[in-house]
């Protein structure tokens, strides 16, 4: 297992100051899977103020205070937070107040899932209280305590512990899975834009496919999904833009998510193309790129073939266009609206003509050479007397 070094260096000066520490919570679950940690986090005995001063050499941004966190700014940020229990859930996502403790064991309590309910350190055994290292080995996403409970506290974390089942590629233990069914409803006290990140990490997961299958009356209850067998999502990259775009019955459900403009715009144009026939002509590929880009495009190809539909042609005729280079924007064009003007023509008449070329270069009748496109222009559209 590799330890960063900021992360060690953290955990030596608690040390040395007298108080406990551990790595906890995701980055523990992800060293025993064998990957490698996005993010780390480290819980203490040290108060925020004791903290502070064991830490007064690092820079330290305070992050959390009424949480008891300060962030750590070594090359990957390091969270370091004081062992807390939690009061009462009021708004069923944050607790009202925390109560700072010294035991681990309390603080490991309070925990969402067995999987991120473990402490680790380099030098000493796993702390694992709740059966987490086992729930790995089986693949299965359960609860610390009772479910309801835990779902109760804080009603993101169902979204949270079907992201996870997508991400791992694990089952959710059954109590679980029923307290997740019934209690459902109390996503709606969480904010669309906390609800549309977790939504969007679920829907990268590699098994996405089978968490839309088995929960799919609650996800709906959060975006309506299109009809049929859904399995397909997971032949799609790992994207969430093509994956909603795939999934979703409309781009109508995208507000509520607060999706940033770009993936929203991006969603619409899938949802809007996909039931159309796949582009199979050198001019309708064209229009596609120079309309949403190549990415999009790609995109679009993958909805397709994730719906069963015969891309070799539309496959093999766009890979040619892009070897080509082939111009699919007015700002590909061999000719500019400055060369139409000292031909005489003026005001929209210009981009009328740039648009007619264009579509005649796209559709192959022209090549994009600029001699060929000014004598096109005294050709078909020659200036007004």
């Amino acid at each position: 297992m590799e330890w960063p070094q900021g992360v060690l260096d953290v955990l030596e000066r608690l040390d040395r100051a007298g108080y406990g520490a551990w790595a906890v919570g995701g980055c523990v679950r992800d060293l025993l899977l064998g990957r490698v940690p996005h993010d780390w986090d480290i819980c203490t005995s040290a108060t925020p103020g004791q903290m502070r001063s064991a830490l007064a050499d690092l820079r330290l941004i305070d992050t959390g205070p009424r949480h008891g966190t300060l962030t750590v700014l070594t090359p990957r940020p390091i969270e370091v937070t004081t062992y807390r229990v939690d009061g009462p859930y009021a708004d069923h996502r944050r607790p009202d107040q925390v109560r700072f403790v010294d035991r681990l064991e309390e603080d490991l309590a309070r925990r969402d899932f067995t999987v991120n309910a473990m402490a680790l350190r380099p030098d000493r055994p796993l702390v694992d209280l709740f059966g987490g290292r086992a729930d790995l080995v089986a693949r299965r996403i359960r609860c610390v305590g009772q479910p309801h409970l835990r779902f109760e506290e804080d009603a993101l974390r169902m979204l949270r512990c079907l992201r996870f089942a997508a991400q791992l590629d694990f089952f959710v233990e059954e109590q679980t899975a029923q307290a997740l069914r019934q209690g459902w409803a109390a996503l709606n006290y969480v904010s669309a834009e906390r609800i549309g990140a977790e939504y969007q990490k679920l829907l990268c997961g590699p098994r996405c496919g089978g968490v839309l299958a088995g929960f799919r009356p609650q996800i709906e209850a959060v975006t309506p999904l299109r009809p049929g067998d859904l399995s397909r999502i997971d032949q799609l990259p790992p994207r969430s833009g093509v994956r909603m775009g795939y999934i979703l019955a409309s781009a109508a459900c995208l507000d509520r998510l607060r999706l940033d403009r770009r993936t929203r715009e991006r969603v619409q144009w899938l949802c809007r193309m996909r039931d159309q026939p796949p582009p199979a002509c050198r001019g309708a590929l064209l229009a596609l790129l120079g309309q949403a880009g190549e990415q999009a495009l790609e995109d679009l190809l993958a909805i397709h073939a994730a719906q069963g539909e015969d891309l070799s042609q539309a496959r093999a005729l766009l890979n040619g266009l892009l070897a080509q280079g082939a111009p699919c924007r007015l700002a590909d064009l061999a000719l500019k609206g400055d060369d139409l003007t000292a031909l005489g023509l003026k005001g929209s008449r210009v981009g009328r003509t740039l648009n007619r070329l264009l579509e005649e270069v796209m559709e192959g009748r022209l090549p994009n050479r600029r001699d060929a496109l000014l004598e096109a222009v005294k050709r078909f559209l020659p200036p007004e007397g």
